[in-house]
């Protein structure tokens, strides 16, 4: 990967959880859901930010990146270059946030195994674009299941891809009764953040 490209995409995506964090007005206590956590850099981040609170990452990958490369690549065309529960659970460690940090493996796009209404806070970051089109009505009806009531959802994904966009998941959402709002930055580019709050 190019030197200054990576440099650019760390310092951007460092600007993009900053911004999530300060939307969802993190107060220490809450229990929160990451799906797709890849690495941990969003949960880990968030984990910074907790007092009693935990912040649960799933993912579906868990090998080391050599076996994983070829699996993702072949499966959404991106190299997310070591997105694994392994360098996550390595990576809480070194920002000394691992007690606060729970890594499990999981497919998403199946049901997660916690009680209904378990969670403060559900996050995602550039993770559910990538799930199939006729897999994501059950990763939503999921969301809303384990969402406590006044609970609130953060995703920071592309706005249009292929067969995705932000509005029909806007609108989901706004079906459900909760209050939605589309948040556009300019350093966003081709992304944005959906905001929502359960009823």
């Amino acid at each position: 990967m190019n030197t200054s490209f990576k440099k650019w995409f760390l310092k951007y995506r460092m600007i993009v959880v900053r911004e999530m964090i300060n939307t969802i007005g993190i107060n220490g206590n809450e229990i929160i859901l990451d799906l797709g956590t890849g690495s941990g850099f969003v949960a880990i981040n968030f984990a910074k930010k907790l007092v009693k609170g935990k912040i649960y990452g799933v993912d579906r990958y868990r090998m080391s990146y050599n076996s994983l490369k070829e699996q993702i690549i072949n499966l959404i065309k991106i190299n997310f270059f070591g997105n694994t529960l392994k360098n996550a659970k390595e990576n809480a460690i070194l920002e000394k946030v691992a007690d606060k940090c729970m890594f499990i493996t999981s497919d998403i796009t199946k049901s997660i195994d916690f009680p209904n209404e378990t969670f403060d806070v559900i996050l995602s970051s550039q993770a559910l674009y990538c799930i199939p089109y006729e897999k994501r009505p059950s990763i939503f009806n999921e969301i809303h299941r384990l969402l406590k009531k006044n609970g609130k959802i953060l995703f920071f994904e592309s706005r249009l891809y292929g067969n995705w966009n932000m509005e029909d998941i806007r609108k989901y959402f706004v079906d459900k009764g909760y209050s939605v709002k589309i948040i556009h930055k300019n350093f966003f580019k081709n992304h944005c953040m959906l905001y929502g709050e359960k009823p």
